[in-house]
C-alpha cells in the first residue's frame, strides 16, 4: 500500500492529522458449516483453504468490508484504508470508464478548488490555478470523453447562503422551546467532522447545519437539476433523458464515504456522486494516461481550446475566508448585516487563540451593546475536541463554529499531494504554495450577489426544492462492542 495512504494517528497520538486507518475491527458475520472444516492450511500465496475431514480442499472466502459498513460502525472515526481504495480509485475509474457508454451515461466530473490548487502548486503551472483547471478539463474531455467539468465553486455559493439563511433562523428563533439548546451552530461540510460527530458525539447532531456539502450538493445538481436543464437547452437536440456518471476530485478521503451514505441515493440506489477521487489519486489517473498536467509543450492543452463549461457558473471563482470555503466569514457577514444591522469590517480580523487552528471573532450591535455575534474556527480534531468539551460543559460562548478535521483546513486535506522531495521542499512550504494558487483566484464576499445561474434558480426554488438538493440528515452509530477500546483508530 502506498505510503501517501499510511494511517498516521491514534488516539494516543500527539499528530492528529486525518488520513484513513489501514486496521478494522467491525465484527463480520460469516456463515460456517460446523463440522465440515478438520483444518486450515495457508498456502505460499498467503491464500487460506479449508481441508474437510474427508481430505477435500476448498478456498474459504475472504470476510469483506463496504463503504456502507464504514458508515454503520462507530470501530474508526473514518474508514478503512483499503475499503476506500478497493472500492473508489483511480485504477477502479480506468476500468468503469469503458461501461460507460453501452449505458448511455454521460460523464460529468466536479473538481474542488483545492484539489486543483494542490495540483497546480505541486506540478508548477504555468498560468496557475486557471491553466490548471483548464488543462484538467481538456484531459477529461479529450482523454476521457466527460461530457461537462464543473468547479465546485459554484455549488458551495448555494451552500454558504444556505446556511446563512439557516442561522439567521435559527438565531431569530434561539427562544423557542428547545431551541436555545440547538447552540452554537456547528457548519456540516468536512465528512471527517460528521463521522466524528455521528460515532462518538450523536448529542451534537441537532446542532449540526443541516446543508450539504459543496460536493454533495454539487451531486444532486448533476444528477437531477443539470440533466433538466440539457434538455430544456435548444442547443441540444436530444430530446431523451440524460444519465449522467458523476465523478469527483477531491481534498480529502473521506469524502468518499460521504458519497456512499444512504441519504445521497435515491430509491433505486442511484448516488449523487458516483465516485469519489483525492487529488493523490488524480495525480496517478493521469500519470496512467502519460499526461504531465505541469507541461506546456503537450498538445492536448491545445486541442481542447479555452472554452469552460458555465452550466453552474463562472469554474474560476472562490470565496472570501480561507481555504476550506469561508463559512464563518461568510454566513458572519450575512447574519451580522441581518440580524445586527452591521457589517463588519473588513477583510474580517479573527483573533487566535492558541493557535492559528483555533481562531475567533465577535460584531456587536451598534445600536445594542449586549446584542452580538460569537463566530469561531476549529480545524484539527485536537481543536475539535476542546470545542466539543465546552458545549457538553455548557461553556461554548459561540454562535457558530467552522469545523475541519485536518490541521489548517481543506487545503491540508489527507488526499492532497505532498512533495516529491520533503529536503528540497517541506510540507509547509508546498501548502503555502497551495494556499497561494488558492488566493489568486477571484473571490466573492456575498454569494447572494453572483449573477450565477445557481443563484438565480436558489432565489426561485420552493421549500420542497431547497430540501431536495441543499438539505440531509444525520445518524447516530451504534457503538460497536468490543473487548479492547483501545483498539478504537482514528
Amino acid at each position: 500500500m502506498s505510503n501517501s495512504l499510511n494511517s498516521v494517528v491514534r488516539l494516543t497520538d500527539l499528530n492528529d492529522f486525518i488520513t484513513p486507518s489501514q486496521e478494522c475491527i467491525k465484527p463480520v458475520r460469516v456463515d460456517k458449516s460446523v463440522g465440515r472444516t478438520a483444518r486450515i492450511r495457508i498456502g505460499e500465496d498467503g491464500q487460506y483453504t479449508g481441508v474437510t475431514e474427508d481430505g477435500k480442499e476448498y478456498q474459504l472466502p475472504k470476510a469483506e468490508i463496504t463503504l456502507a459498513d464504514c458508515l454503520a460502525c462507530s470501530g474508526c472515526v473514518t474508514s478503512a484504508e483499503a475499503v476506500l481504495v478497493e472500492q473508489q480509485s483511480h485504477t477502479a475509474l480506468m476500468s468503469v470508464l469503458p461501461t460507460l457508454p453501452a449505458a448511455s451515461k454521460a460523464l460529468v466530473v466536479t473538481i474542488s478548488p483545492q484539489s486543483c490548487s494542490s495540483l497546480a502548486a505541486r506540478h508548477q503551472v504555468n498560468g496557475g490555478f486557471a491553466e490548471c483547471f483548464r488543462r484538467l478539463a481538456a484531459f477529461f474531455k479529450v482523454r476521457l470523453g466527460a461530457r461537462t467539468v464543473l468547479n465546485s465553486s459554484s455549488a458551495r455559493s448555494l451552500c454558504l447562503a444556505e446556511m446563512a439563511e439557516e442561522f439567521c433562523d435559527r438565531w431569530q428563533r434561539r427562544g423557542d422551546d428547545g431551541l436555545e439548546k440547538r447552540r452554537p451552530m456547528l457548519a456540516s461540510a468536512c465528512p471527517g467532522w460528521i463521522c466524528y460527530a455521528e460515532k462518538t458525539h450523536p448529542a451534537l447532531l441537532p446542532l449540526v447545519s443541516r446543508v450539504r456539502s459543496p460536493q454533495q450538493v454539487s451531486g444532486a445538481l448533476v444528477k437531477r437539476w443539470l440533466p433538466a436543464k440539457w434538455k430544456r437547452s435548444e442547443e441540444d437536440g436530444d430530446t431523451q433523458a440524460v444519465s449522467v456518471y458523476h465523478l469527483t476530485v477531491m481534498p480529502c478521503f473521506d469524502k468518499k464515504l460521504e458519497a456512499s451514505r444512504d441519504d445521497f441515493a435515491d430509491a433505486d440506489g442511484e448516488r449523487d456522486v458516483d465516485m469519489v477521487l483525492s487529488t493523490l489519486e488524480m495525480d496517478s489517473l493521469l500519470e496512467a494516461y502519460g499526461v504531465a498536467i505541469g507541461d506546456d509543450s503537450d498538445s492536448l492543452w491545445a486541442s481542447a481550446g479555452q472554452d469552460l463549461d458555465l452550466d453552474f457558473g463562472d469554474p474560476l471563482i472562490s470565496h472570501d475566508g480561507g481555504g476550506s470555503g469561508g463559512y464563518l466569514d461568510c454566513v458572519l457577514r450575512l447574519s451580522s448585516q441581518r440580524l445586527l444591522g452591521t457589517q463588519p469590517e473588513l477583510p474580517l480580523k479573527l483573533t487566535s487563540l492558541r493557535n492559528k487552528d483555533i481562531q475567533e471573532i465577535e460584531v456587536t450591535s451598534p445600536s445594542d451593546p449586549d446584542k452580538k455575534l460569537r463566530f469561531a474556527l476549529a480545524y484539527g480534531f485536537r481543536n475539535i475536541q476542546n470545542i466539543v468539551q465546552q458545549i457538553k460543559r455548557k461553556k461554548c460562548k459561540y454562535d457558530f463554529l467552522e469545523i475541519m478535521a485536518c490541521p489548517s483546513g481543506c487545503l491540508n486535506g489527507g488526499g492532497q499531494l505532498r512533495p516529491t522531495d520533503p529536503e528540497a521542499s517541506s510540507p509547509a512550504e508546498l501548502l503555502q504554495a497551495v494556499s497561494a494558487v488558492y488566493s489568486s483566484l477571484p473571490s466573492i464576499a456575498n454569494p447572494l450577489s453572483e449573477p450565477e445561474p445557481l443563484m438565480s434558480a436558489w432565489q426561485q426554488w420552493t421549500p420542497e426544492q431547497r430540501a431536495e438538493f441543499l438539505h440531509t440528515e444525520y445518524h447516530e452509530v451504534e457503538r460497536v462492542e468490543i473487548i479492547n477500546p483501545m483498539a478504537i483508530k482514528w
